[in-house]
């Protein structure tokens, strides 16, 4: 089941990205530079909306994973979660149609009329954003990737061809908005009709309601503020870059940082399956350990190659995709960021298992501590090292982050060869292999083939493992279900 559901999840996360390689360029043909990047802008506000949700989304996927024995109390948080986010929802686009008013529709290329339509379509997406996170997370709760999958699949497809269908007769943003928040609706109305079994009114006390929303609240807040603290360490170095006198090479930076950490989905993949497992609460510990193990160690041995790849060969990837100039000029910055990639490829299995066991404060405290230090860091590294100090301040963020959960993996007792093997791995493999990056081409041919077929023996054996403990972990799930 956990190979299943996570090969549907990366699919509904690769395919569309693969289709956007293919499309893109003839949206921006068609529709030109500066309308290209409006819709872009609105693809992003559509895409980060979900932070904007207090983290309820992920907090039903806990609760729902927790209480499947006691469905009165299940019930009874759907409805006050999809109530909450109803209303947040609304908010959140109100206040987007509010925002947009004040910008200057001359500025973004479009008439008047577009511009307007554009901000409206753009402020009711918001709401079917938000909403459809709480049913997603619902649905994920009861570990129903299929329906989740193809929802995200379809929306995630709509998003890049949408445009190609929309401006052959209509080559204006609104209508391909227009197509995008039809889909978002559908997508919506189709995840709400598999939780409506869950939608029924329960016998809960008005009591034990309120303790629900205020144990839902406190996770999701906890949630948010660790968002909100990694999102400001994510995007900050552009800021500071393009302020910096390395404001001329942003773009040496910011195309290999995107080209490279969409290496996360195969991690976001896998953890989002894990998620509901590891939150059922103290009773399969045994079964989570491996779990965790197992994945981190599979995990390690699918993306390793491929960021060996990228450290090797980085100039000639980028020299054969955009320029040979481009390529000598971006590449250090490539081999740096893909060390940071490889380790947070860890630490997002590291995390989700702590978000299962409910420490969210705890990792909130940490990126909140990890801001403080990173910002002044990041500042001088920008200051004295240009691109490359941002890549090593980044990277080195990420190392110091991976290193503090793995401490908090420790405290919770769980086996120390589990996860500090994997983390210690990574860390040397990728130092290593960068190292070597200098040595010539048939050396670098030579490392390559010995760790592919070192991670492809590997990873089978994970494998299979992880495939022999979800066996046993659900049969000992059903058990405990029965008991309870």
């Amino acid at each position: 089941m956990i190979l299943r559901n996570s090969t549907l999840s990366f699919a509904s996360l690769a395919i569309p990205l693969f289709v956007g390689l293919l499309t893109v360029p003839s949206i921006i043909n068609s529709l030109g530079l500066q309308r290209f990047g409006v819709l872009t802008l609105i693809w992003a506000v559509i895409g980060y909306a979900s932070l904007f949700d207090l983290g309820i989304s992920r907090a039903l996927t806990k609760r729902v994973a927790e209480l499947q024995a006691w469905p009165d109390r299940l019930c009874s948080l759907v409805r006050s979660g999809i109530y909450v986010l109803s209303a947040l929802g609304l908010l959140m686009g109100a206040l987007t149609w509010i925002v947009t008013r004040y910008f200057d529709y001359q500025n973004f290329g479009l008439n008047h009329d577009e511009f307007n339509n554009s901000a409206l379509l753009l402020a009711l997406n918001i709401p079917f954003v938000i909403v459809s996170g709480g049913f997603r997370g619902v649905l994920e709760g009861f570990s129903r990737f299929g329906i989740v999958s193809l929802v995200r699949l379809g929306f995630g497809l709509v998003t890049f061809t949408a445009p190609i269908f929309a401006i052959a007769s209509y080559p204006r943003v609104d209508v391909i908005i227009a197509i995008m928040l039809v889909a978002r609706i559908v997508g919506g109305l189709t995840m709400a009709w598999s939780c409506r079994s869950y939608l029924s009114k329960s016998s809960l006390s008005r009591h034990r309601r309120l303790v629900e929303l205020k144990n839902l609240l406190t996770f999701g807040g906890w949630i948010t503020v660790s968002n909100l603290a990694s999102a400001l360490m994510l995007y900050m170095d552009r800021f500071f870059l393009a302020s910096s006198i390395s404001a001329p090479s942003v773009a040496y930076y910011t195309t290999p940082y995107e080209f490279v950490t969409k290496l996360f989905i195969l991690p976001s993949a896998l953890s989002g399956v894990l998620f509901p497992l590891m939150a059922r609460g103290t009773k399969l510990t045994d079964n989570n350990h491996k779990l965790l193990a197992l994945s981190a160690s599979m995990v390690l041995a699918l993306v390793l190659p491929i960021i060996t790849v990228l450290i090797l060969f980085a100039p000639q990837m980028l020299g054969w995709w955009i320029s040979t100039e481009f390529g000598s000029n971006a590449a250090g910055a490539l081999k740096i960021l893909s060390i940071g990639v490889l380790v947070n490829c860890l630490a997002q299995i590291y995390q989700t298992y702590l978000l299962g066991r409910g420490k969210a404060s705890l990792i909130a405290r940490l990126h909140i501590i990890e801001l403080l230090f990173f910002l002044p860091m990041l500042y001088l590294s920008i200051r004295y090292a240009g691109i490359e100090g941002a890549a090593w301040a980044w990277t080195a963020r990420i190392i110091v982050d991976s290193v503090a959960m793995a401490f908090m993996l420790s405290v919770l007792k769980v086996p120390a060869g589990n996860h500090w093997v994997s983390l210690l791995l990574s860390i040397t493999a990728a130092m290593a292999v960068y190292v070597s990056s200098a040595i010539g081409t048939y050396g670098k041919l030579l490392i390559l083939i010995c760790l592919v077929a070192v991670c492809t023996v590997a990873g089978l054996w994970f494998i299979r493992q992880l495939m022999s403990v979800a066996r046993t972990d659900h049969s000992s799930n059903i058990s405990i279900s029965k008991l309870n």
